[in-house]
């Protein structure tokens, strides 16, 4: 049970990302390091942003249809995701980039997390 909440928290989260990469771009823009004045990185923020409500409505779907396999796999996928964003902050903007490096790192730290709790409940 305390897993499908935290993945309910994770999708609310990946939305609330989504929306913010609509309304307002830039702060996350910066947290990939990209220029916040170059209309190439708002598009690059606010693509990142719908992946991001997509992954949130797989996890709403799974939740929606009380499918623990299928949470796990997509909270599995998430993870990966956050893993890759991780990687690509890293290479962008180097270690000096702790703040970014620590969000994504904490993100992806706790999907795992969150997919670990589900998988103990089946």
């Amino acid at each position: 049970m305390l897993g499908k909440y935290g993945a309910g928290l994770a999708a609310c989260a990946l939305a609330s990302l989504a929306v913010g990469s609509l309304v307002a771009p830039s702060p996350l823009a910066a947290q990939y390091g990209l220029p916040l004045s170059d209309d190439t990185s708002v598009a690059y923020v606010r693509a990142v942003g719908m992946r991001d409500l997509a992954l949130a409505g797989l996890i709403f779907a799974s939740l929606r249809r009380d499918d623990d396999r299928a949470l796990e796999a997509v909270l599995a996928a998430c993870a990966f995701v956050g893993a890759c964003d991780f990687a690509i902050v890293l290479r962008g903007r180097g270690k000096g980039a702790g703040t970014s490096l620590a969000i994504h790192g904490a993100g992806t730290a706790g999907l795992i997390a969150i997919s670990g709790l589900v998988r103990r409940s089946r």
